[in-house]
């Protein structure tokens, strides 16, 4: 193996962590409902103010549709704040108590500003923003489309930040420019909402007949390759995974129920089909450390053609959204009734939803993903392998737990061992960050919290660049580090976005509300009013 998993570097002490639900949580949320269960707030079938964070996912995802009407934008500006109580918590006199942590939440602000000024100042309008050379580059060679300011506009509504949206509002109006020849993903959660906002069918239908597709295809497991074949709409044999290229099916099967309202059984039977076959096939521990994580199944052809799965101990960062979304799944899908507690309580899920709140994983999937920081620098590397009984690395000075594959002393680091500004997951244009946002809202646990805040110091401590902005780590087994002059614009929509959601209080987006897509924009849930033929 050429590797030498005794390099990575070890953080001292151990902090003491408090049980989920007991005592105060000095936290923010509110128990899963299902929306058609509320009054509507306006006139306008339940709509919010927020709307215009759905004209801004639409966009940054679609990159094929704006509608910019000054005074309908406008009215939509402001996130409204509703009134909350304190929520009963699970065990005797427990109170789940979701305040903001004003002092902590600010400080994710400052680290928004710190971020988007440079920007501004260096490569206002460019997809990607350099900070240390200063410059900004395009993700086409047609030009950019002003990805950063997109896909970080909505980021600066939530933090209530005018003047910095106000600028970039300006910038969208005036030099947003979609005439750009190029490949763009679009997601089903975005044609979907795209269909609401324009009523227009044409946009849920082309969403619906992808997933139709995708069932008319199904593998025995319920598992998925991570690629198709565009021209017969089957399975190509590739690797099934959680990570990059798969991640954001599982998410999207539990998003599009939650997204209209519970209302389309296909979607809760195609996840809950799904979640059965990564329970039995995907999910594993770590033999010696018994850490629970997520295999990767990878095709092999024997020189007869014969084919074989074998099950390799490898976990993307990307996989990192799964714990939290795992959680959520089991008060939507696995719950007996609405509403469910926070926590939620044994008796109130099914027994799906108690296997995937627990014993299915939810909670040690997310801590696992916690303990990947247990680095030099406090930031989990981009990719991680398992110790697994007969690895060769017994007898060695190889931790019991996980390691880097590839990493040697003095020899340059590989990729798997960097950090690009992630936060407890999101994407290669993903959110796995989620998951400890998602955890402390259904748990009201502080621990949550504090891990949050600890990943916070490292980016500041490791990632930020005193002239402005953040670059990625090359190894985060490395101190001090050596930077990549680069700043993934997930940073301001993504991991600062999660975090300050993480300390601020439960009536910003509730996730009773509102469903976040892969790309942490929120969107609100409705009740189709279309009839969709493929549910």
């Amino acid at each position: 193996m050429s590797s030498d998993p005794a390099l990575r570097a070890r953080k001292k002490g151990t902090e003491t962590q408090p049980k989920a639900g007991a005592g105060k949580a000095n936290a923010s949320t509110s128990s899963i409902v299902k929306a058609r269960d509320r009054p509507s707030s306006n006139g306008n079938g339940g709509w919010s103010s927020t709307s215009l964070l759905v004209c801004l996912a639409v966009i940054a995802c679609t990159a094929g549709f704006v509608s910019w009407q000054t005074g309908y934008i406008d009215r939509l500006l402001t996130v409204k704040k509703k009134e909350w109580t304190p929520l009963p918590g699970y065990g005797e006199d427990a109170v789940v108590d979701f305040s903001a942590d004003v002092p902590k939440r600010q400080a994710v602000v400052d680290a928004f500003k710190h971020a988007w000024l440079a920007y501004e100042r260096d490569a206002l309008g460019a997809d990607e923003y350099h900070p240390i050379s200063h410059k900004g580059t395009n993700l086409s060679e047609a030009g950019g489309i002003g990805y950063t300011i997109v896909d970080s506009i909505d980021t600066m509504q939530i933090m209530g930040l005018e003047e910095e949206y106000a600028r970039a509002r300006l910038w969208v109006e005036e030099k947003l420019d979609f005439e750009r020849d190029g490949r763009f993903n679009t997601f089903e959660l975005e044609f979907r909402y795209l269909s609401m906002l324009t009523d227009e069918e044409e946009y849920w239908r082309k969403a619906e007949q992808v997933m139709k597709m995708i069932k008319g295809a199904h593998l025995t497991t319920g598992l998925a390759s991570i690629f198709m074949n565009p021209e017969d709409g089957r399975f190509v044999l590739s690797a099934i995974r959680l990570g990059s290229r798969g991640d954001s099916y599982y998410e999207y099967l539990l998003k599009q129920y939650i997204q209209t309202n519970m209302t389309e059984p296909v979607y809760q039977a195609m996840y809950d089909d799904a979640m059965n076959g990564v329970q039995a096939h995907l999910i594993s521990k770590s033999y010696k450390a018994g850490l629970t994580y997520t295999s990767e199944l990878i095709p092999e052809r024997n020189s007869q053609g014969e084919i074989s799965w074998r099950l390799a101990p490898k976990q993307d960062h990307l996989v990192c959204f799964f714990g939290g979304s795992l959680m959520l799944g089991a008060v939507t899908t696995g719950a007996v009734s609405f509403p469910v507690s926070v926590p939620p309580k044994p008796h109130e899920l099914t027994e799906q939803g108690k296997r995937d709140w627990n014993v299915g994983r939810g909670r040690e999937l997310v801590e696992t993903c916690v303990k990947t920081h247990d680095t030099a620098t406090g930031l989990s590397p981009e990719i991680v392998h398992f110790r697994i009984s007969g690895d060769g690395l017994d007898g060695t000075l190889a931790p019991d737990d996980w390691y880097i594959k590839g990493a040697r002393q003095g020899e340059a680091p590989p990729y798997d061992a960097r950090y690009i500004l992630r936060y407890a997951s999101p994407p290669t244009l993903h959110l796995p960050n989620l998951s400890s946002f998602i955890a402390f809202r259904l748990t009201g646990d502080v621990r949550y919290r504090q891990q949050g805040w600890a990943i916070f110091q490292a980016i500041e401590k490791h990632c930020r660049v005193e002239t402005g902005g953040y670059a990625s780590v090359l190894n985060v087994d490395d101190v001090p580090v050596e930077l990549e002059d680069k700043m993934e614009t997930f940073l301001m929509s993504e991991t600062l976005k999660y975090l300050y959601l993480l300390f601020d209080d439960a009536s910003t987006l509730p996730l009773s509300e509102y469903v976040f897509n892969t790309e942490a924009h929120p969107f609100p849930i409705f009740h189709p009013t279309l009839r969709t033929g493929f549910s």
